[in-house]
């Protein structure tokens, strides 16, 4: 079984996340919602990947959730939606809680968090 891309090197992922959010405190407001994006996307094509790699299953709904979320914030920047904060705030939160809540309960009924 091929392992997922952020194990034995939680500090990656830790690094991406950080990283993100840094720069989204330190930048301009006006290209601040395109970061956003970039990073939902980047964050959402690395847990598909590790799923299609591994096989962990929380990641193949956060991978299309982020992925969605950061095209939505696209959109939204490029002004051809309009969504509030809250509502993109709360969408992440739901992917997040929904995510690891399956993993939970994948792994408690087949006694591993991986599908492969």
């Amino acid at each position: 079984m091929k392992r997922d891309i952020f194990n034995n090197c939680w500090s990656l992922g830790y690094l991406i996340i950080i990283v993100g959010f840094l720069l989204l405190s330190i930048i301009s407001t006006s290209i601040k919602p395109y970061i956003f994006a970039a990073f939902l996307i980047l964050i959402g094509g690395l847990c598909l990947f590790n799923f299609y790699n591994c096989g962990r299953v929380h990641c193949k709904i956060t991978g299309y959730g982020f992925l969605t979320i950061g095209f939505l914030v696209l959109l939204h920047a490029m002004r051809f939606v309009e969504i509030s904060d809250a509502l993109l705030n709360i969408a992440i939160l739901v992917v997040i809680i929904g995510a690891f809540s399956f993993e939970f309960l994948y792994k408690k009924k087949f006694g591993r968090c991986y599908k492969k």
